[in-house]
C-alpha cells in the first residue's frame, strides 16, 4: 500500500488560495453532481480503502509485535517485515486471517525481512510528517512498506535541507525517512 498525501490544485506552499470565485463555482459543480455519483461513491471508497488497510496493518501488529509492514515482491511472494523474525507464525497467521488461507499459500507462505520500525512507529511518523507539505517543494508523504520506512516525495532537491529541518524538529528519526526527488 502506497497511501500518500500531497498538496492540491487550490493550495500554494501549503496555503489555501482559492478565491471566493473558486469557492462558488466547485460549489455549483456539486450541487449539479447526481446524489450518489460513482466519482463521489469511488473517491470515497477508496479513502476508506486506505484507512483500513492502514487498520489491518495496525492488527496485524496486535497480533504479531514488531510488525513492520507487507507487500508483494517482483516474484509474487508476500514479504514482510518485522523486528523479531520469531513473530513469523503469527504473523503468517494474522496475514492467512487477512488474505485468506489460499492466498497465503499460493503465495508460497511470506518471506520475512529483517525490520527496524513497527507500522505503528511509520504511520504515526508520517500522521505527524504531514506538516512537511507546508514546505515548499514537497510532493507527498507517504509510509512505504517496501523499504520499512517513511517516504517523502520532493519536486526538486533544493526541498531536502528544509525537510530535515522540519524533521528534526519534529523528532522524527532522519534514519526512519527516505526523501526522494520524484
Amino acid at each position: 500500500m502506497i497511501r500518500a498525501f500531497a498538496r492540491g490544485p487550490f493550495t500554494e506552499e501549503g496555503h489555501d488560495v482559492m478565491t471566493k470565485r473558486g469557492i462558488f463555482a466547485a460549489a455549483a459543480l456539486v450541487l449539479m453532481l447526481p446524489m450518489g455519483s460513482g466519482a463521489l461513491a469511488q473517491t470515497d471508497g477508496r479513502e476508506r480503502r486506505g484507512r483500513s488497510l492502514d487498520n489491518r496493518f495496525l492488527e496485524i501488529e496486535a497480533r504479531a509485535p514488531g510488525f513492520g509492514g507487507l507487500f508483494r515482491d517482483k516474484d509474487g511472494s508476500l514479504a514482510v517485515y518485522l523486528i523479531d523474525g520469531r513473530e513469523r507464525v503469527r504473523a503468517e497467521e494474522a496475514l492467512s486471517d487477512l488474505l485468506g488461507a489460499d492466498e497465503v499459500a499460493r503465495a508460497g507462505g511470506i518471506r520475512v525481512l529483517q525490520g527496524e520500525y513497527a507500522f505503528s512507529e511509520l504511520a504515526g511518523w508520517r500522521a505527524r510528517a504531514d506538516t512537511v507539505l507546508s514546505v515548499p517543494g514537497v510532493a507527498l508523504t507517504d509510509v512505504d512498506e517496501s523499504v520499512n520506512r517513511l517516504r517523502i516525495g520532493i519536486e526538486q532537491e533544493e526541498a531536502r535541507g528544509a525537510v530535515e529541518q522540519e524533521l528534526d524538529r519534529l523528532g522524527i528519526p532522519r534514519e526512519a525517512v527516505d526523501i526522494k526527488v520524484t
